[in-house]
């Protein structure tokens, strides 16, 4: 039996046909990230080891230059346990925390050929339905652990991708190529594929197909014999943990998702219009029903919305200043204000809006409407989002009224998300996949910035809305895909609920571990307000 001897951590240079190969080096000389966002169980982590045992090294761990592990987690404790001192490693570049932990979910999502409504429960549950897989996997001899045949990884080959496209089908579906993809754009060093000896793809067929659209001349391949193809087939692409994003990325993902690069708008959105058309405008098409430039119809809105508004989660501030420009007297509040860069949260000038904010709360300022526009698809948790409904119904007069609206399970987005296919000319090509910690959750953007978005069912947003309101009517846009909510007859908000939700919106994390930071001021400005000391 041979001895490999470690590599040192340190960049590896890309063979010429563009793939990176992996190098051995000993396994304490890594180390798991603290983030990681899958959750081991004893019972997947030992079929970890049973692959491991039996097949070896199929795939390569992936580490950062300094050694912390970006994809590989469960293979590395197990690899660990079983006493293994060396592990065959793919560097990849330094990079800040918040983008590792992004890559952390790519390599993870990557890794298995899925679709993008197959959830890793999904995949547990067919993996283990499989009649016989687990017996058959067993009775075969083991591997010896740091022998050259643990390592089938570090024999891989580069094959002609058109000879394997020509044998393969191409995979179909957008998601899991837009995820191959992400390799390249981002810069990553790309995973090979697992085939057999017939060039049979047993696990990669996406980031085949990705080459083969990419025009790319070869792939490494891990070869594989013919006789276990079907059991690594399916502990390949069906072995994967249960993502613990909620827990493990909770203040990366409520700062993330409220990243706004995109165009001011030039008119009012359906959450400041909607229910005053459809009130006005009972039937037939209300596009273009409204006009910023007729004074009767500014008059109307003024009429039937208010002159003293709050425009709650304002992201651009362009509504408010839309509703400035009408002559209303329109507040906005924005802990996530992007600064001039259009990408990048602002923390000092997010304070100094709440800062001001927070002056019309103290003085009493009896607010007519608070609109909320698509803020509860990007607030990832349903305590956060009772959270801000406490918060604006302790705003709220007896004759305020909340206007508010989501992206609904019903529309064409959620459709894409949920069956993966085209449905009235969208597209499927993001990188969105469901999440398993609460019913229609999507994360996206998992590369360069892990993004939620929870679309709601009608009844669910009422449900919603009713946890600060007693009346609250519900009703759906169908041309936007939009649900909307008016709540009106605000609940009382007990004492120790509105200091709850003070406290979690008032000290919203920001990037690079800063906060909005504001809690005191939002106490002592809730507390002049309802006259109580909170």
């Amino acid at each position: 039996m041979g001895e490999y001897a470690p590599t040192p951590l340190k960049a590896q240079e890309r063979p010429p046909h563009g793939a990176m190969k992996a190098k051995l080096v000993s396994i304490d000389e890594l180390r798991p990230s603290a983030y990681n966002p899958r959750k081991a169980d004893p019972e997947r982590l030992n079929m970890v080891e049973l692959s491991l045992r039996k097949f070896g090294w199929l795939l390569p761990i992936y580490a950062d230059v300094n050694g912390e592990i970006l994809s590989g987690h469960q293979r590395h404790l197990v690899a660990s346990r079983m006493g293994a001192k060396m592990v065959p490693v793919v560097r990849t570049p330094e990079m800040p925390v918040e983008r590792r932990m992004g890559i952390n979910v790519l390599y993870n999502r990557a890794t298995n050929d899925v679709y993008k409504n197959q959830s890793s429960a999904d995949m547990r549950e067919q993996l283990f339905s499989m009649e016989g897989l687990f017996d058959r996997i067993t009775a075969l001899p083991d591997i010896e652990v740091d022998t050259p045949e643990w390592y089938p990884v570090l024999k891989t080959k580069p094959q002609s991708v058109l000879r394997l496209i020509q044998l393969n089908e191409r995979w179909a579906e957008n998601h899991a190529l837009m995820m191959a993809g992400q390799f390249r754009s981002k810069g990553l060093p790309s995973m090979p594929i697992v085939c057999t000896p017939e060039n049979e793809v047993l696990n990669g067929r996406a980031r085949l197909t990705f080459a083969a659209m990419e025009n790319i001349d070869f792939i490494d391949c891990v070869v594989v014999p013919s006789s276990v193809k079907e059991e690594v087939k399916a502990m390949m692409n069906l072995l994967s943990m249960d993502f613990d994003i909620q827990e493990r990325y909770a203040d990366l993902l409520r700062h993330n998702s409220f990243r706004r690069r995109n165009q001011k708008q030039t008119i009012l959105t359906p959450t400041f219009l909607e229910d005053f058309l459809r009130n006005f405008v009972s039937s037939g098409n209300r596009n273009g029903a409204f006009h910023l430039n007729d004074p009767k119809h500014i008059e109307l809105w003024k009429q039937y919305y208010g002159n003293t508004v709050i425009d709650f989660g304002a992201g651009l501030c362009d509504k408010t200043e839309i509703l400035q420009n009408m002559g209303v007297d329109a507040i906005p509040f924005e802990p996530f204000l992007l600064g001039p860069d259009n990408e990048t949260i602002d923390t000092e000038g997010a304070q100094a809006l709440t800062a001001r904010f927070l002056e019309r709360v103290a003085n009493g300022t009896q607010w007519s409407s608070i609109f909320m526009s698509s803020v509860f698809n990007s607030i990832p948790f349903y305590q956060d989002r009772v959270h801000v409904v406490n918060l604006v119904a302790s705003l709220c007069s007896p004759t305020t009224k909340f206007y508010t609206s989501a992206i609904s399970s019903e529309s064409d987005r959620w459709h894409n998300h949920a069956q993966g296919d085209v449905k009235k000319g969208h597209d499927t090509i993001s990188g969105g996949f469901p999440l398993d910690y609460e019913p229609r959750i999507i994360v996206a953007d998992v590369a360069a910035k892990p993004k939620v978005q929870k679309y709601h069912t009608p009844i669910e947003f009422k449900e919603l809305v009713l946890n600060g309101f007693k009346t609250v009517e519900v009703f759906n846009t169908a041309k936007n895909g939009l649900v909307q909510a008016v709540g009106i007859n605000p609940r009382p908000i007990s004492k120790e609920d509105l200091v709850a939700a003070i406290e979690f919106e008032f000290d919203l994390p920001h990037p690079g571990g800063r906060r909005l930071g504001m809690v005191k001021e939002a106490k002592a400005a809730f507390s002049q307000r309802l006259g109580i000391e909170l």
